[in-house]
């Protein structure tokens, strides 16, 4: 996929644009793509604090807003963090020992699984874009994950659209438009437009250090450095363990 076919997935707007952006790679190729597209004076970049162990994203996701020119906010969502501890491993607190990608193939229902987070937090998501007079929100879920939940399917996305659509006014719709990209595909379409060095302002780790490394060894870390791999690039963030990217 080049930047022309990326382009032309987004969808056509005269109002502003939600992009959930958590601070991962998928969520901030769409934040970068939607900035292209819309410019940086439409696009609201929409985070949450769940209780998640990488509460590191979230600052990492403002670096990127601010070198973008975008506006950022970020929505309390603690109590989720609390509720959900016992059952994830993706939970700061929890006592579940964090997988390696080798551990959640072929499990439906991976450690690292948040249960019931992105159906809550698209649902606030939904508030602020509605508060904010916008109508389309744009995430990064990605269909084409080596593991996956439920709830960063297509089919999902769909249901939200239907719940959604019970609102009678004003009309808002959730939009994957990069769902069946590769990351490796992500990282093309970036270095084609020469912004890989904005994904500095990025992480993707389950299990990130004090110092905000990554792990390596964690599901998306394993996915990640395979997709700059596979470009035939070191990756732009730092990690615990010596990657050796040649």
């Amino acid at each position: 996929m080049n930047i022309d076919i990326a382009m032309s997935r987004l969808p056509e707007t005269d109002k502003k644009v939600v992009v959930s952006h958590s601070g991962g790679l998928d969520s901030s190729t769409s934040l970068i793509l939607a900035v292209e597209k819309y410019g940086a004076e439409k696009v609201l970049s929409l985070g949450f604090n769940y209780g998640q162990k990488q509460v590191v994203e979230l600052e990492r996701a403002k670096n990127l807003c601010d070198k973008l020119g975008v506006s950022r906010f970020v929505i309390d969502a603690s109590n989720l963090g609390e509720i959900v501890k016992g059952k994830s491993a993706n939970i700061t607190g929890s006592d579940i020992e964090m997988p390696t990608i080798k551990d959640v193939l072929g499990d439906p229902t991976p450690k690292t699984y948040v249960p019931h987070r992105n159906m809550i937090l698209f649902s606030y998501a939904a508030a602020f874009a509605e508060s904010n007079d916008a109508q389309i929100i744009i995430c990064g879920l990605q269909a084409t994950d080596e593991y996956g939940y439920w709830d960063t399917t297509m089919t999902f996305a769909a249901k939200m659209n239907e719940v959604y659509s019970l609102n009678r006014n004003p009309p808002i719709k959730l939009v994957a438009p990069f769902n069946d990209m590769t990351k490796e595909a992500e990282l093309t379409v970036l270095k084609e437009i020469d912004r890989l060095e904005l994904l500095t302002n990025t992480l993707s780790c389950y299990n990130p250090d004090s110092q905000g490394r990554s792990c390596g060894r964690c599901p998306t870390c394993a996915e990640r450095i395979k997709a700059w791999m596979s470009i035939g690039e070191p990756d732009r963030i730092e990690y615990q363990i010596s990657i050796p990217w040649n």
